[in-house]
């Protein structure tokens, strides 16, 4: 049996802290937008983003290789590109695994 899908995004997290710690609707959202813009803008440098009991934001190198188009069959390169990771913490995987 399938839980049923809920996705959370920016406005919902904003939704709950302002029910929860007095803040308006507006200045939560902005406190929001600040915190996921300083990650983005950290991990775009280089750094890490380790955030403790939840996980960390980091950027791996994905090498370049040879691959192949599907429609005409012929080699292509593919650049080496850089990616986001998110690996979560120890406190988070057993937070999530609770019910097992």
């Amino acid at each position: 049996m399938t839980k049923p899908m809920f996705i959370m995004n920016r406005t919902d997290i904003a939704r709950v802290i302002a029910s929860e710690k007095g803040f308006t609707k507006a200045e939560s959202l902005e406190i929001v937008k600040d915190i996921f813009n300083e990650i983005g803008t950290q991990i775009a440098q280089g750094k890490e983003v380790n955030i403790k009991d939840f996980g960390k934001f980091e950027v791996k190198d994905h090498s370049g290789r040879i691959g192949v188009n599907p429609s005409n069959g012929e080699r292509i390169a593919i650049e080496t590109t850089k990616l986001p990771t998110f690996k979560a913490s120890g406190v988070l995987k057993a937070s999530v695994n609770q019910d097992r």
